[in-house]
């Protein structure tokens, strides 16, 4: 079990490092030390996840910059950057620049990039040297440093003091010797610092370098790793790895390194996936963001590495649908159905749960409505009150329903990402109390708007095409009938939905090109004709004409069909070619035809009363189990078709049910070739 330690991640403070000063004279504020800083120089500022810059100016000209990259730090941190105007002591030749940085001991888990302008020259017989000193310069050790055009760079990975100087070799020698070494990653930085004063560079050794430095330090460092605080060390010295320049401006992030890097990430995964884990566990237990925030600086640490995956566990959906703590959407005033016209209050109410308590925690959210169906449609944000509240006006048209995506975020300092969210629909639709008198025609969209309120058309319903959704959530009655024509195509997707209907007293018939989806909620139907070669979902209630036909003949891509009580003088499911599953409820008919429908496997009929059973040209039907034991049948006809249904399965179900009348084996023209007798029918 790994041993967690509050509030870590990033904000890792190294005892015994940095020199802390703000005084002109040294850290110890008495007058007398090594290092001279120049505190009215200094430049402060709050730097978060994503980074930021510093920058300040020495009064010798020299301007520097200290650049965070996003992920270098975890949550907004003050940090100071001190201009030093001399170090005394320094075994060097010249001081060119450097600065003190504050906090003291701050890890950070990718380097900083601190830039030096107007910094000078090495004269004749001095190199270029970055530094690292700790304390009031009591420790200094050599460090890489980047020329480019005259502006010199030096990584920073921790806070003390950073800077770069001119030097001899042999004072270069002298601080890069091996006895020098602070940590590990120092002794390879050291062997690169030599390496880099050859010439010509031998890029072969400083490749070497990097690979024993990846081999001997990082990845037993990610391997090993038990810890918040062990780990954010291996990743810092990771990612200083990855920038660090070699030879030809190779950095570690060059493809060379491949093999290694992927080496690193392997090592990294198990320690990631348990710092995920772990400070879950102790967010929910301890109620506290500090820990959530660090779940999730982890999942980021993981996108760098490339683990942030399904597989592993560590891509963001997964991280956050697991997170240990959930917005939760609690409350929401608003009248339904709301009145057209009429301002309504929308009174919206967010928590925090951690874990499955469900006491809410009250926190501060960022809110985001996405509204259509108002007299002012877009997008909405604003803050939360401290109870998490958020209050809008809205004054819905009466065109279409009020429609409103709601999006809590929560927004605090602790966690400051910004996706840990929820989110929900508001659908109000207005007071279905409108009678349409006479026939409908629709031939577009614009022929939809009058129809929002109307809960009964007193006629039929036309539906001619040109249009894309015919959504009609108050419809609940028509008097005569409903067709769907394919005189226009309708317009992609092709979806009616009537979710509210409950009684249509006529016909139905269902047609037309482009139509894709049909639900008639759970209207009554005095008959029921279907065909539509786009047609791939049919959803209907009962079907109650006895006088009438229920006919399914032609579709192209209807997968199945489900029914209710259906009580018609004729049933006919005919030359459906994706039809793969029909499901009847109770059946009274006089004739139940399933006709050449070629893919169909499945036949479910509840009990039933039906005079004739037609089971024809069906080559895939060979399971008749799906017809109820109750079904009393007048008479069977059947054709044995190759893949289809044989004899035996056909008697098997004149013998399982009641057939009062007669079992007949039929050709394709409804000749008689063979009838059993019975029963029992054999």
């Amino acid at each position: 079990m790994r041993t967690m330690t509050p509030r870590l991640a990033l904000m890792v403070m190294v005892a015994g490092l940095g020199c802390g000063g703000g005084d002109s004279n040294g850290p110890g504020g008495g007058g007398n030390g090594k290092v001279t800083l120049e505190a009215s120089r200094a430049a402060t500022d709050s730097i978060g996840a994503g980074g930021g810059t510093l920058s300040a100016t020495g009064s010798n000209g020299v301007s520097y910059a200290l650049t965070f990259p996003a992920g270098a730090l975890e949550t907004p941190t003050r940090v100071t950057m001190t201009p030093v105007k001399a170090i005394s002591g320094l075994p060097v030749t010249q001081l060119a620049g450097a600065v003190d940085l504050e906090p003291s001991g701050l890890k950070l888990a990718k380097p900083a990039v601190l830039r030096m302008v107007n910094a000078g020259a090495p004269g004749a017989g001095l190199a270029s040297l970055g530094f690292i000193f700790e304390g009031d310069a009591d420790s200094v050790a050599a460090d890489l440093v980047q020329d480019s055009s005259g502006v010199l760079s030096v990584l920073v990975q921790h806070f003390s003091g950073s800077g770069v100087a001119f030097a001899t070799l042999p004072q270069i020698q002298t601080l890069a010797s091996p006895g020098t070494a602070g940590n590990q990653s120092q002794t390879y930085i050291n062997q690169l610092v030599l390496l880099a004063l050859q010439s010509p560079r031998d890029f072969t050794a400083e490749v070497a370098v990097m690979r024993a430095w990846m081999d001997s330090v990082i990845v037993p460092g990610l391997t090993n790793a038990t810890s918040d605080v062990q780990l954010i060390l291996a990743v810092g010295d990771y990612n200083l790895w990855t920038q660090t320049q070699i030879a030809f401006a190779t950095v570690g992030s060059d493809p060379v390194f491949q093999p290694e890097r992927d080496l690193a990430a392997a090592a990294a995964l198990s320690a990631l996936q348990h710092a995920v884990a772990d400070n879950n566990t102790i967010c929910t237990q301890r109620e506290d963001l500090d820990f959530a925030n660090n779940v999730l600086f982890w999942q980021t640490v993981a996108e760098d590495f490339g683990l942030a995956t399904g597989v592993n566990g560590l891509d963001r959906a997964t991280v956050l649908a697991g997170l240990c703590i959930q917005v939760r959407l609690t409350d929401t005033t608003l009248a339904d159905p709301v009145t057209p016209n009429q301002t309504q209050t929308l009174n919206l109410l967010a928590g925090l749960q951690y874990g499955t308590n469900p006491l809410l925690a009250n926190q501060l959210f960022s809110w985001r409505l996405d509204i259509t169906g108002s007299t002012a449609d877009g997008t909405v944000q604003g803050a939360s009150d401290n109870a998490g509240g958020f209050v809008r006006t809205i004054v819905p048209t009466g065109q279409a329903p009020l429609t409103i995506l709601v999006k809590a975020c929560l927004f605090a300092a602790e966690v400051p990402y910004l996706d840990v969210c929820a989110s929900g629909f508001l659908v109000r639709n207005f007071a279905c109390n409108q009678v349409f008198q006479g026939d409908v025609s629709v031939f577009g969209q614009t022929d939809l708007a009058p129809l929002a309120n109307v809960r009964k058309i007193d006629g039929g319903l036309n539906l001619f095409g040109g249009t894309s959704v015919v959504d009609l959530p108050c419809l609940a009655e028509i008097t005569s009938g409903i067709f769907v024509t394919g005189s226009r195509a309708w317009l992609s997707p092709g979806i009616l939905h009537l979710p509210a209907l409950t009684s249509v007293s006529g016909s139905v018939q269902i047609g037309g090109t482009g139509l894709v989806s049909a639900d008639l909620g759970t209207a009554t139907l005095g008959d029921l004709d279907v065909g539509g070669a786009d047609l791939l979902f049919l959803a209907v209630g009962d079907i109650d004409g006895p006088n009438t036909d229920l006919g399914i003949v032609g579709t192209l891509q209807l997968p199945r069909i489900d029914l209710g009580g259906v009580n018609v003088g004729r049933a006919i499911f005919q030359f459906n070619h994706a039809l793969h599953t029909l499901t009847i409820g109770a059946l009274t008919t006089g004739r139940l035809i399933v006709q050449g429908d070629s893919v169909l496997t499945t036949l479910t009929i509840g009990p039933s009363t039906v005079g004739e059973l037609d089971l024809r040209d069906n080559t895939a039907l060979t399971n008749l189990n799906g017809i109820s034991s109750s079904t009393d049948l007048n008479t069977l006809f059947f054709t044995v078709d190759p893949g289809g249904i044989s004899e035996a399965a056909a008697l098997a179900l004149a013998n399982r049910i009641t057939v009062r009348g007669g079992v007949c084996m039929v050709d394709q023209n409804f000749n008689q070739v063979k009838c059993y007798t019975g029963p029992p029918w054999q």
